[in-house]
């Protein structure tokens, strides 16, 4: 009995891996391969989005459609019947010129995709899917009667939008539960749903709409509707009522964008990390309403007033505010114009003005210079305003002191006392000095003065030296009006000599 059932379990595992080996990826790009016999989907070797849709058709398996970026032709009803997994690319979806697509096996997903429909019916209907950043439009139809439509349990739809084209007619933005009423259970959370007629029509079941805008009417002709942070006539916690048509006067060919001051933005909840650009949710103090964050076109800059100015140098401060993008600043400046410019650094990719200094060198003295800080980011560049300010001069040179010639002055020894009461001392000057007068002080009494050049020059004899201890004190005047002085005590030894 083990046996059977080890071999039983062995069977189950190996069919089981074997259906899960069946789903496959299939890779489409715009101009790839479109003979469905012979193309292989692969990632190196892409094929058509139609043939791509063939095989996940093929098999009842959860497949993949994977799309590279671009613009695919597509005429007809791009219809999966079977469960799929569709892919686009986050930041630069592939747009997908149909007249429909539909999802109608539960369970399927699709994400990161622009969807122009040419129909007169639905260009988008979804049964029971989870759509992640999807961007549709009726593109050349004046005729469409919806552009999303949404059916089945547990059908979701996020950070998405579903608007008008304001060329082509009015149809509904959203419809849910049109095809089975009284099944579909919906949840619309950071969804842009835009028409001059109806932005939601609810034909039953139960829909909860969260961070959402509802530019148009509400229509309910059947089940349950609940609504919190949303832009919408309906009811609920953080709702936000607007006048139709007050949001968005101006609708952009890939989507409905909040404009600058609308009571949309940071007033929605959480949602996913991303909105339909791309672009990461949370810019600033709470996610914004709607598929979109509001996002300004370029960072904002202020020039701060320089500091620690010096002869070739100063600090520039200011601020920069990146508002959500990767953002690099840099410090312009010149004496006329802004002929040179230091890369600074960076000042993040956070949604509020952060401090910024750069500190400019090899500047001139006393020169008057104008500056500016510009930050740049992949939404824009922008500029500070203009300053100036001007760099302090150089210090005046102090002359150099030209050093006076040494005077030395020659006196005896006094180690030993002195047998004689006479002496003799020697007095010059380096060259280029000039001695004026040498006198001789004894006990602080002068006892010789000496004028003459050539006696200076000579050995200075001085006698009747005092018996006992005694004071010599030699005084050399210069003739660049110094004194010198020189001293030594001595002793004359107890001899009658």
């Amino acid at each position: 009995m083990q046996f059977w059932r080890v071999v039983a379990t062995t069977a189950v595992l190996v069919l089981a891996s074997a259906s899960a080996a069946r789903a496959e990826t299939f890779y489409a790009s715009p101009n790839g391969d479109d003979d469905e016999d012979a193309a292989v989907c692969t990632d190196t070797a892409r094929c058509s989005f139609r043939v791509a849709r063939l095989k996940a058709n093929a098999t009842p398996d959860l497949d993949v459609v994977n799309l590279a970026s671009g613009v695919y032709v597509a005429v007809g009803d791009q219809r999966f019947t079977e469960k799929v997994a569709i892919e686009g690319v986050r930041g630069n979806p592939p747009e997908l010129q149909v007249s429909t697509v539909s999802l109608l096996a539960p369970g399927s997903s699709a994400h990161d995709l622009r969807v122009r429909g040419a129909t007169d019916g639905v260009v988008l209907t979804a049964v029971g899917s989870e759509l992640t950043r999807l961007d549709v439009s009726n593109g050349q139809s004046p005729n469409t009667r919806t552009v999303c439509q949404l059916d089945g349990a547990g059908s979701q739809m996020t950070d998405s939008a579903c608007w008008a084209n304001p060329s082509f007619g009015a149809p509904n933005a959203i419809a849910l539960d049109e095809a089975a009423p009284g099944a579909g259970t919906f949840t619309l959370r950071g969804v842009t749903a835009q028409s001059p007629g109806a932005a939601l029509i609810i034909y039953g079941g139960a829909a909860a709409v969260s961070s959402s805008i509802l530019e148009g009417r509400v229509d309910v002709f059947g089940g349950t509707v609940s609504a919190d942070h949303s832009a919408t006539s309906l009811p609920g916690p953080g709702n936000i009522v607007v006048a139709q048509g007050s949001l968005f006067p101006n609708l952009l060919l890939n989507g409905v964008h909040p404009a600058a001051g609308s009571p949309t933005i940071d007033a929605g909840v959480s949602a996913s990390p991303y909105d339909l650009d791309g672009k990461p949710r949370s810019l600033g103090s709470a996610p914004d309403m709607g598929a979109y964050e509001w996002v300004p076109t370029a960072p904002a800059v202020i020039t701060g007033e320089v500091t620690a100015v010096t002869a070739t140098g100063a600090v520039v401060p200011g601020s920069v505010d990146p508002r959500g993008a990767a953002t690099s600043f840099s410090v312009q400046y010149g004496t006329s114009s802004y002929t040179s410019s230091l890369a600074a650094g960076s000042a993040g990719s956070a949604t509020l003005p952060v401090g910024i200094s750069a500190t400019l060198t090899g500047l001139s003295p006393a020169t008057t210079y104008h500056y500016r800080v510009v930050a740049s980011n992949s939404e824009g560049t922008t500029a500070g305003e203009d300053r100036t300010f001007t760099t302090a001069a150089l210090p005046a040179a102090t002359p150099t002191p030209t050093p006076k010639p040494k005077v030395t002055v020659t006196l005896a020894s006094n180690k030993k006392c002195l047998r004689s009461r006479s002496t003799s001392l020697r007095v010059k000057i380096a060259k280029g000095g000039t001695i004026t007068a040498v006198e001789v002080y004894v006990n602080s009494k002068r006892v010789k003065r000496v004028t003459k050049a050539a006696d200076i020059k000579k050995a200075i004899k001085v006698s009747k030296l005092p018996k006992g201890r005694y004071t010599l004190e030699v005084r050399v005047k210069t003739k660049d009006g110094r004194t010198v002085k020189s001293s030594r005590k001595y002793r004359t030894c107890s001899s009658s000599r």
